[in-house]
């Protein structure tokens, strides 16, 4: 019964039909829910393409009437879902930060993670400490769903690897004193780098900033003294 009763009195026959109690799908301002869609037409109708194991899930991003993932988002307020014919994702759509920080200041520390403790090209350890801040426009919020699944899985398995891949890359070419010198620089390259790795996502990058550099204390003493 794909069909649901709205808030509401209803006179209802037991005999025929049992009544299931389901809480709304509230969607906050600042996010969007996608639908995942069990019924309606095959996506591969729409599409054309896709692997056996595709066919038989839903991991096409389609329009109303097919099954799979809706291309129209639920924007915010309160809905009446049937759960067993959809799945809603909520996606936030403001700015969101990742912090790799020593303070874990934040009272939702899921965005968080430890600093990145990396090593010089001059073989120096060092301690990086940054901080990304993207977004998920609505539109793409659909195309996010299918390809990683969720923002804490975005965060999680894609930008948090492909930060600590770049910046241990850039660490590894660029002597200590040099990297702490040239910070602007090597930021603006960070971010350039993200930008382009998230895009394949449409994820949208807003900033990466270095907001601290550790030197180990033996180097910065022999700077000093120089």
């Amino acid at each position: 019964q794909e069909n649901i009763l709205t808030p509401g009195t209803y006179y209802i026959n037991p005999y025929l039909f049992s009544v299931a109690k389901r809480k709304q799908t509230v969607v906050n301002q600042g996010a969007v829910a996608v639908l995942i869609s069990n019924i309606g037409k095959d996506p591969t109708e729409f599409t054309g393409e896709g692997t056996a194991e595709e066919k038989r899930g839903t991991r096409h991003v389609v329009p109303k009437g097919y099954r799979g993932i809706q291309r129209d988002v639920l924007g915010p307020g309160h809905y009446n879902i049937n759960p067993l014919a959809y799945s809603a994702i909520i996606i936030p759509t403001n700015t969101r930060s990742v912090d790799w920080s020593a303070e874990k200041t934040r009272k939702d520390s899921s965005g968080t993670f430890d600093p990145f403790r990396v090593v010089s090209h001059d073989g120096f350890p060092m301690q990086v400490e940054v901080r990304c801040q993207y977004r998920v426009l609505p539109e793409n919020a659909p195309y996010v769903v299918q390809k990683i699944g969720s923002i804490e899985e975005l965060e999680q398995n894609v930008i948090h690897p492909q930060i600590d891949g770049i910046f241990r890359a850039q660490v590894s070419r660029s002597p200590a004193i040099s990297y702490q010198q040239n910070r602007a620089e090597e930021q603006k390259a960070a971010e350039s780098a993200v930008r382009d790795d998230l895009s394949k996502y449409r994820v949208e990058v807003v900033s990466v900033m270095i907001t601290n550099i550790h030197l180990p204390e033996q180097l910065m003493k022999t700077t000093q003294q120089k």
